[in-house]
């Protein structure tokens, strides 16, 4: 569905509907197939949820809106999701948010879905014949009710697992013109998984007619196709379990828990096996070998690394926000050029040897759990525009959390390292058109059919090329003819902003303009109106052929400051330093704090420490300049991970033998045994790989070994860090020695 923009605020101040209280429009954007606004800015009003939806949409008594989803974020707002129901069915994609702050509605966006009063909500077909008329679409061999992973994925319906259809009201996406499109019908929602040939899609069913309205894939294919040595990031460091005398690809330091599973080239999940080791280092000898064993080392660290990425830059607990399990199976089926989220589990293909190898790398990894990500906050329906945006968002993550995680090794392709033949993958987000992919919407190579659900791997390249130019800036012209020019903001504001847009503006329907208008009010939250970040936002969109370029302004009187660095760096400080900038009279230094931005120190130098970080994990910094008659620039955003700082730094030390632990594993309690050169203190700490202290206390040692005791019975199941610092006397550098600690069950 297209949307156009009405310029400013409607020429003037509109208002929603007929509320009792005058609300106040200060710009909108419209549905140009239904006329229903996606998009407003509002004056000052009062949080009435429904009642301000009912009210701005004139609905009928029959209609109403419940929440569904709320959450506050770091900026104050709190967005509220509701779901559009009709006589209490659910209309599908009918989601509306209302975005509050301060106990005021700044901003709403959604798709409404006007229902008339006269909609009948009453099948006249059965159930049984809407389901058998889903399997005729589908056309498998064989489902995954009728196995025996049947219920892994649905309830015991009496005797079987057969799907049940839910009745929705859903616009008949298969329709040949706009209004045969957007004609509301009564239909079956039903889950059909497939495993041969492998699908998972939810299928409409007319309730009337029998006639397929609409499948929404629930896989969504790639487009193609201890210490680990890894198929592709070489040796690597990550987190197992201990099992019954040997290690198991079980990660429990992060949320719910990260496990790697193998099928055996098989494709019933219930059969899986664990991949274990019998000392913890998982060697090229024992792993590199005919079944391809390694890939599972790359599968687990990149689940790993994904969630690390969300946790440490966006805040977001596992792909849910809610510490999900994250399960991935490796050696799916035989010679499987593929790797697919199936709205459970991440299932990975060991390719076919000839042009493609496993599919775990990074990228690739990080592209699946991206998938998650969607479902379980934009929700983009899998179809067209908004299933373009769905694979491009999957593909931002994919490349992102590489260059986050492995910056030396990162490229712009996607997949380019199991491509056995060529080492390009199967997309360019710096090029689309190097695979015939577009780079501009509407333009060259611009998929216009319905295969690919409307060309979702290929029109995925206008959002791909638009943040490869927002992280690194570019010009030229665009297919449309329009010249232009992109100032990057780096990885990690880019990342900000498209991570903004997609979990707090977009709804199932967005589509490109919807993503700008997101993406662009994304940017004004995190960095203000005005900012180098809302004007590159703007000129990126503008660049791949979505919107107006941002308008030219007088250039500001003093410069950002640029060249941020980072040096000295302990698990809690570190020296801060910066290029001059020419006409600033001082800098703020300021520090994220996962909510706002604070001021940690002022100066009219071009450096500070930075210090008292005492969560260990990961800072976030910037620098603002400000010139005598006040007018600022900011820098763009710094990321510094400690934690990684500082587990370098204890990989070191360990090598170090003045601590034992024993028993180690264990369950219950630890001794602590240190060999202490002279009288004096040391500070004794328990952390987990996150950072959390869990034993921190001062204790006095005599010469020679000293003894210590620490119960934790209570603590949860997995890899922790005790580390012992000498208290140092005068200035002299304090020495500390750390060892892995695993506590089991």
């Amino acid at each position: 569905m297209k949307k156009q923009l009405l310029i400013g605020s409607l020429i003037g101040l509109g208002y929603l509907g007929a509320a009792a209280q005058d609300v106040k429009v200060r710009a909108e954007e419209k549905n140009s197939d239904n006329g229903t606004t996606t998009f407003a800015a509002l004056d000052k009003n009062s949080d009435n949820g429904e009642k301000l939806l009912k009210s701005h949409f004139k609905a009928g008594a029959n209609t109403n809106f419940s929440a569904m989803q709320n959450s506050s974020d770091e900026m104050g707002f709190t967005h509220t999701k509701y779901q559009q129901y009709f006589k209490g069915v659910k209309v599908e994609h009918g989601n509306y948010i209302l975005h509050t702050r301060n106990s005021q509605v700044e901003t709403m966006n959604g798709d409404y879905k006007p229902v008339e009063e006269s909609f009948g909500v009453i099948a006249s077909s059965s159930q049984a014949t809407a389901l058998t008329a889903a399997q005729n679409f589908i056309g498998a061999s064989e489902y995954m009710w009728n196995t025996s992973d049947a219920s892994l994925y649905y309830p015991r319906n009496k005797e079987s697992f057969t799907p049940q259809g839910q009745l929705v009201i859903v616009e008949n996406f298969r329709g040949n013109s706009v209004s045969e499109r957007t004609k509301l019908r009564l239909a079956y929602k039903f889950d059909i998984y497939a495993t041969e040939p492998l699908s998972r899609q939810d299928v409409y069913v007319d309730a009337a007619t029998n006639q397929i309205l609409f499948s929404n894939k629930v896989i969504k294919h790639a487009a193609a196709t201890a210490t680990f040595a890894t198929r592709y990031s070489g040796s690597q460091s990550g987190s197992t379990d201990s099992f019954s005398g040997s290690f198991r690809l079980r990660d429990v330091t992060r949320g719910m828990g990260v496990e790697t599973y193998n099928m055996r080239q098989g494709r019933n999940y219930s059969t899986a096996r664990d991949f274990t080791d019998a000392n913890n280092n998982w060697t090229a000898a024992e792993f590199n070998n005919a079944a391809k064993d390694n890939a599972a080392l790359d599968a687990h660290l990149g689940a790993t690394k994904t969630y690390d990425y969300f946790k440490m830059v966006h805040n977001r607990n596992s792909y849910n926000n809610a510490n999900a399990k994250i399960k991935s199976y490796i050696h799916y089926s035989r010679s499987y050029v593929n790797a697919f989220w199936n709205g459970s589990v991440m299932t990975y293909g060991d390719g076919d040897g000839v042009n493609f190898a496993p599919l775990t790398s990074q990228d690739v990894c990080s592209h699946e759990i991206g998938h998650a990500v969607c479902e379980t906050s934009a929700n983009l329906v899998y179809s067209y525009e908004s299933g373009a945006l769905n694979e491009a968002l999957s593909d931002i993550w994919g490349n992102s959390i590489e260059k986050w995680a492995f910056p030396a090794e990162a490229s712009w392709y996607i997949g380019e390292k199991f491509d056995i033949k060529f080492g390009k993958g199967f997309r360019n987000m710096a090029n689309p058109n190097e695979f015939g992919d577009p780079d501009t919407y509407l333009g060259t190579n611009w998929y216009t059919g319905s295969g690919d659900n409307g060309g979702v791997h290929y029109n995925s390249g206008v959002l791909n090329y638009c943040y490869y130019l927002l992280v690194n800036g570019g010009a030229g012209t665009n297919d449309k003819g329009n010249a232009f020019n992109v100032v990057g903001i780096s990885l990690l504001d880019a990342g900000k902003i498209i991570y903004r847009m997609e979990t707090v503006y977009m709804t199932s329907t967005t589509n490109y303009a919807g993503a700008r208008t997101g993406a662009i009010q994304a940017a004004k939250d995190l960095f203000g109106a005005g900012s180098q970040q809302e004007k590159s936002t703007t000129n990126a969109f503008y660049a791949v052929g979505v919107g107006a370029a941002f308008p030219m302004s007088v250039t500001a009187s003093v410069a950002a400051p640029t060249n941020l660095t980072e040096s000295r760096t302990t698990e809690t400080s570190f020296d801060a330093s910066w290029k001059l900038v020419n006409g600033a009279v001082e800098y703020d230094v300021e520090i994220w704090d996962g909510k706002r931005w604070n001021n940690f120190q002022t100066t009219k130098f071009g450096n500070v420490e930075i210090s008292g970080l005492t969560n260990g994990l990961a800072v976030t910094w910037r620098v603002i300049a400000r010139d005598k008659d006040g007018s600022e620039a900011s820098s763009l955003s710094k990321f510094l991970d400690l934690r990684r700082n500082m587990l370098g730094k204890l990989a070191e030390r360990n090598s170090v033998l003045d601590v034992n632990l024993y028993p180690n594993p264990s369950n219950e309690f630890v001794r602590v045994s240190y060999q202490a050169e002279t009288t004096g203190q040391v500070q004794v700490q328990l952390v987990d790989l996150m950072g959390r202290v869990y034993v921190q206390e001062a204790t006095a040692v005599q010469t020679g070994e000293n003894q210590f005791q620490y119960r934790i019975g209570g603590l949860k199941v997995g890899n922790y860090l005790l580390k012992v610092t000498e208290v140092p006397e005068g200035n002299a550098k304090p020495k500390s020695y750390t060892k892995n600690l695993v506590i089991e069950q």
